[in-house]
């Protein structure tokens, strides 16, 4: 039956409407995907697969500005002089820190003592009282040559390599380049430029390139201190997942940092660590979605024995079970102090080097003040929680980083099942039989992880081990007899260690 022509009409664009909708909602189903404006691509053009485009190399692939690079670099270089980088160790500098403190305070034209030794200073990399207003992100850039295509238009499609569920798009200004902010670090990615001309559309081929591994540190619009908790390697042989818990200053009303949100954060629980006046109904991100919890969380050597604090830890370990569900953003005021304190136990009982847990702590410096492992002047703040730490009651100096700070934790009333919940969300296939394994470190200094049959020989007698790696070591025929002098190298791993006998030497 032939129908009217005004039925015929409306027909197709009933038809027309719900094709609309489906091809809108299937865009917002995309994993992090941006949503582009009419005004950048407001039709679909015919498409040429791999366009001919010239391809520079990617210069750097470091998100972190060269000042926090360098001060990185340092802290695990000192690392690799460690005998256990998973325990306390004299990383946390010389014992006499107060008395240093008050002699710098005398000093102020030199924040450090020039005679302290005891280790890397942060404040020697970081800022000398010129702090910047945030810890911001250092995008990944890129470009291509357009050669004789004729295009108007150029987004950038990017998402890890292994989920290309997880696409993100950015818009080239100048048809020649972008900027992808905002990467997991040591991760391997792909990106593909799509170019439209007012008829064609151009698909470049994918090109792939990866992330160096330096702390992810994220800019979110106007918020300062922001970095992604995870991509730290661990005791267990694997490293943390990234993009599930966040610290930070507080999320206010913010545009930029909303479509952060939106496109890379997804953050649905805000933990403040501070009592403040603010309120649930003062959040902006997400529209006022996101859950807001408050957690009074005491500062420094207080954090040990405060009861507020135990409860708090508390509440702030339940709402980390979940985090793989509903990402989880740690904030105070700067991000710095209480969520430092936090952020130190969390990775800690993952099995992060205590080199990497100071690292995360340190690079509040960047923000609002110094904040030193060693000693901070008038704040000698951290030494003094590790000191108050390391006297508490259940503290064992023959365990790791990461059981002690599970003992503490348990202690001030947090479960071991939900501790044991917060690794399997964090660690990739973590069970509660998973052991931790000692580093070891080649003379060349690179990373490696061995498995529990590499240290067979330390196990079975206890007496036989290297002073850092537990093997033997004997003496080192390479290097010239000095009186005083002993050179070692391990029989397994190739460490070299010197002994030294003052008095032989005399």
């Amino acid at each position: 039956m032939k129908l009217p022509r005004f039925l015929y009409i409306l027909v197709v664009a009933a038809f027309s409407l719900t094709a609309c909708n489906n091809q809108n909602n299937g865009s917002k189903r995309r994993g992090g995907s941006s949503i582009l404006s009419v005004d950048h691509f407001a039709d679909e053009p015919s498409i040429k697969k791999d366009a001919t485009l010239s391809f520079s190399a990617i210069d750097d692939t470091c998100m972190v500005t060269p000042k926090v690079k360098n001060f990185i670099d340092a802290m695990k270089g000192q690392e690799k002089t460690l005998e256990y980088p998973y325990r306390l160790s004299p990383l946390y500098g010389p014992e006499n820190y107060e008395e240093m403190a008050k002699k710098e305070e005398k000093e102020d034209d030199y924040p450090y003592n020039v005679e302290d030794t005891g280790g890397v200073d942060v404040c020697e990399y970081l800022n000398r009282n010129d702090y910047a207003n945030t810890i911001e992100n250092v995008p990944i850039k890129i470009s291509w040559s357009k050669g004789n295509l004729k295009y108007k238009r150029v987004k950038v499609r990017f998402w890890p390599a292994s989920d290309k569920n997880d696409i993100r798009e950015v818009i080239s200004t100048d048809l020649i380049s972008a900027e992808l902010p905002n990467l997991y670090r040591n991760t391997d990615y792909v990106y593909q430029v799509i170019a439209d001309s007012d008829t064609t559309r151009y698909t470049s081929q994918q090109v792939k390139f990866k992330t160096a591994d330096y702390t992810r540190t994220i800019t979110f619009g106007e918020v300062s201190n922001v970095r992604d908790l995870g991509g730290y390697m661990t005791s267990y042989g694997v490293r943390t997942k990234q993009g599930l818990i966040y610290r930070g200053g507080l999320i206010e009303e913010d545009e930029k940092a909303q479509r952060v949100q939106d496109e890379v954060l997804h953050i649905a629980k805000e933990i403040e660590l501070k009592n403040s006046a603010r309120k649930a109904s003062d959040l902006y991100i997400n529209n006022s979605k996101v859950e807001y919890i408050k957690a009074n969380v005491a500062s420094y050597e207080d954090f040990v024995n405060d009861e507020e604090t135990a409860k708090s830890l508390i509440k702030i370990f339940n709402a980390l079970e979940s985090a793989d569900k509903k990402p989880v953003y740690l904030s105070s005021s700067n991000g710095c102090d209480e969520v430092g304190l936090v952020s130190f136990f969390i990775n800690a009982i993952l099995g992060v080097s205590y080199t990497d847990l100071i690292i995360d702590y340190e690079l509040s410096t960047e923000v609002s003040n110094k904040r030193c492992h060693m000693h901070n002047s008038s704040n000698a703040h951290f030494p003094k929680f590790i000191d108050k730490f390391i006297k508490y009651g259940g503290y064992d100096d023959s365990k790791t980083l990461n059981q002690n700070c599970e003992q503490f934790l348990i202690d001030k009333g947090v479960s071991y099942q939900t501790i044991d919940k917060v690794r399997k969300v964090m660690l990739p296939n973590y069970n509660e039989n998973m052991k931790e394994v000692e580093p070891k470190y080649t003379p060349t200094g690179d990373y490696i992880i061995n498995d529990l049959a590499h240290y067979k020989k330390a196990n079975e007698d206890p007496l036989v081990k290297c002073l850092y790696h537990r093997h033997h070591m004997i003496v080192n025929e390479n290097k010239p007899i000095e009186p005083g002098t002993t050179y070692l190298i391990c029989t397994e791993c190739g460490y070299e260690n010197t002994i030294y006998d003052f008095l032989a030497m005399k």
